[in-house]
């Protein structure tokens, strides 16, 4: 039995906190007629916080894809600082925003890769990874996502009557065909690239960019799509539309076993120059 969820995280706006880089027509900050998630429920899930107003805040959620790097909307991050992008941290394992669970662990980013072709008006390719400075340790509330094969989103946000929720929220949705969601929104604007969810009234909205859409597969759970844009909140007859997962699966191995190509030598050879040194010495 295959099922489709959405995982969302709360958004600044709702907190009345600054946000740095207005989005609009975005999947952007709360499940709209969601339920609270169990504890532990979805331990892939993260939240990416801006910690350079001196203190944590959400801006986006993420996925947790491996031990060093989180998968996300590129435009979560494309107009944040790439040269020092360590005020940005990773919240992994945590459940409630407003509580201390004992089972987060908070992990500040080193890197943003953003697909070379995103572009922020369309936004076609609206993927990114986040790489950690250290790596995720897991356990049973942090655990990766599988990439593809159908759909549920979640995510911390508001709740139907407007209220902030502070419990992660999860709210299942239908699969929308190209065809209809293309109908709503026009052809060029949706692209194979690009999946489309909800539109009957339940879904994400402000804060939920970069939340996954995960696809349940009789119990076993892949990300098929990143919340990227829609219209307005959860509105009746428009569906939420997602970045489509499996058409960047090659990039994602790519840029990941990349990095960790480019480290491992960059490693070697100064461990290497070093051993060299003490010898010469």
């Amino acid at each position: 039995m295959k099922s489709i969820f959405l995982l969302l995280f709360i958004a600044p706006g709702i907190l009345g906190l600054p946000r740095k880089t207005p989005r609009s027509q975005r999947v952007d900050s709360y499940v709209i007629n969601g339920r609270d998630a169990e504890y532990g429920e979805f331990p892939y899930m993260a939240s990416l916080q801006d910690s350079s107003f001196g203190f944590d805040y959400p801006i986006c959620g993420g996925a947790v894809y491996n031990d060093k790097f989180i998968l996300t909307a590129a435009h979560c991050v494309n107009e944040e600082n790439a040269d020092d992008p360590s005020y940005l941290k990773v919240y992994a394992g945590d459940y409630s925003l407003s509580d201390i669970d004992g089972n987060e662990q908070i992990v500040p980013i080193s890197e943003f890769i953003i697909h070379e072709d995103f572009n922020k008006y369309s936004m076609f390719n609206d993927i990114a990874l986040l790489r950690l400075q250290s790596p995720l340790n897991y356990t049973s509330y942090v655990q990766p996502i599988l990439l593809p094969s159908e759909e549920q989103e979640s995510s911390w946000g508001q709740t139907s009557n407007g209220q902030t929720a502070k419990i992660l929220q999860a709210v299942s949705l239908p699969i929308v065909s190209d065809e209809d969601c293309r109908d709503v929104y026009g052809n060029y604007d949706v692209q194979d690239s690009m999946v489309c969810a909800g539109g009957s009234g339940s879904g994400g909205c402000n804060g939920d960019s970069g939340s996954p859409l995960v696809c349940d597969n009789s119990g076993q759970l892949y990300i098929a799509g990143i919340g990227s844009w829609g219209y307005e909140c959860a509105t009746a007859g428009f569906p939420s539309v997602f970045t489509e997962v499996s058409y960047y699966i090659d990039w994602i191995l790519q840029q990941t076993k990349l990095t960790q190509l480019i480290l491992y030598l960059l490693t070697n050879v100064y461990n290497h120059l070093t051993f060299s040194l003490e010898l010469a010495l």
